[in-house]
């Protein structure tokens, strides 16, 4: 990551340059049901920045359902 370029959160965290958006996050409690650890948080900050989202179509993925 050293050549990428970066900003910080207000709460200090890193945040890659140009994203589409993004979250900080306090971790509240973690699940634990059957293999799989599912994280509840608290969002604590966010922001929107000027790149695109990234859809699942456009990166090939596609879910049944």
């Amino acid at each position: 990551f050293d050549n990428v370029k970066g900003e910080r959160s207000p709460g200090g965290l890193p945040v890659v340059a140009g994203v589409a958006g993004w979250m900080e996050c306090k971790l509240v409690e973690v699940v634990v049901r059957g293999d799989h650890r599912i994280a509840v948080a608290e969002t604590v900050e966010f922001g929107v920045g000027e790149g695109k989202p990234l859809s699942l179509d456009a990166l090939g993925w596609h879910y049944a359902g």
